[in-house]
């Protein structure tokens, strides 16, 4: 795999605190995110880069636990993940999230359907409302789990099955209605890519609802319901990978790479990627990225062009801070507000 360079639109190093290092960032459709950082605080990032801290809704005696990842909660809400909690992030507030003492370590979430999976040291679970499965294959609990990943877009609407990795081995799941004869959830497992076999698998990443990246020990491959496609760099596998908005992003023999499925550009050279660096794609359009570098500061990455939108009609309102528009008036006449 031969990336072609391309010029991103912008690149610009975030301002963080003085002496800090962030240890996780997330990204959401709208192109604002969040900033973990290793001393526990957590920054809002917006699309032009500036970064403040968020409002705390809980009382200072209980304070929040610290942040090692963040994870998608819907398409503007995440949800941080640490060791002794996890924290709820919208807007410019962040809040503890309640949850039940089994869960009080966890490791990777994701919402599937109308329920959320919750992998902790101790194994999986299925949450919906009040009621939580332990998930376990024929083996038993599966006490390793390092990604989830929901196949479909959360809600009553969609499908229930997920990506699965535990001990870098990838699995998929489907959470069937119902439940069992001792009143726990029914889980089928199959193979996700059924005829390829995926080693060493490292991370999972979803373009959009039909396609999938997977980091594993030759490369990266894209699976979709149609064909699995396989991309090698003579370097050896990625050290990190994410994506949204119809792209991936990787970093890869020191470049941050990103690849619409077919075609790879190369975006930046020379980047210090730590392995198991963390990548965090715009899940609207895949057009800017967060990536952390191995000493912990963080690039904004804007590959595409801004919108040009021409034609407006009188009266319009553009509210998205992320277009960029030029006033001309018509010939004769002068503009009376912009």
């Amino acid at each position: 795999m031969d990336p072609a360079p391309r010029v991103p639109r912008n690149i610009q190093h975030l301002r963080l605190p003085a002496g800090s290092r962030a240890v996780a960032v997330w990204l959401g459709a709208t192109g604002d995110g969040f900033v973990a950082l290793g001393d526990g605080r957590i920054l809002a990032v917006d699309g032009s880069g500036t970064v403040r801290p968020l409002d705390v809704l809980d009382p200072p005696s209980a304070p929040l636990p610290t942040v090692a990842r963040l994870e998608a909660r819907g398409d503007t809400t995440a949800i941080g993940l640490g060791p002794d909690g996890a924290i709820v992030l919208e807007g410019g507030w962040a809040r503890r999230a309640p949850l039940p003492a089994f869960l009080s370590s966890p490791r990777a979430f994701a919402p599937i359907g109308v329920a959320a999976l919750w992998a902790t040291p101790a194994g999986l679970y299925a949450g919906q409302g009040a009621s939580w499965s332990s998930l376990e294959t024929s083996g038993g609990p599966l006490r390793d789990v390092t990604e989830i990943l929901a196949l479909r877009g959360a809600g009553a609407g969609h499908g229930s099955e997920a990506w699965v990795v535990a001990g870098q081995t990838l699995r998929q799941l489907r959470l069937e209605k119902g439940l069992d004869a001792n009143g726990s959830a029914r889980v089928t497992w199959t193979d996700p890519t059924p005829g390829v076999a995926l080693s060493g698998v490292r991370a999972v990443a979803k373009l959009d609802d039909e396609r999938r990246a997977v980091s594993w020990a030759h490369g990266v491959s894209i699976v979709s319901d149609q064909h699995i496609m396989t991309f090698h760099m003579s370097a050896g596998p990625p050290a990190a990978i994410g994506a949204g908005g119809g792209w991936a992003y990787a970093g890869w023999a020191g470049q941050l790479v990103r690849t619409n499925g077919d075609r790879w550009e190369s975006l930046a050279q020379d980047v210090p990627f730590a392995v198991g660096a963390e990548i965090a794609v715009d899940l609207g359009t895949g057009d800017s990225a967060l990536v952390v570098e191995r000493g912990g500061g963080v690039l904004l990455v804007r590959a595409q062009d801004a919108v040009l939108l021409r034609g407006l009609a009188d009266g319009a309102i553009i509210t998205s801070t992320r277009t960029r528009l030029e006033a001309l008036g018509p010939p004769g006449a002068a503009l009376t507000s912009v």
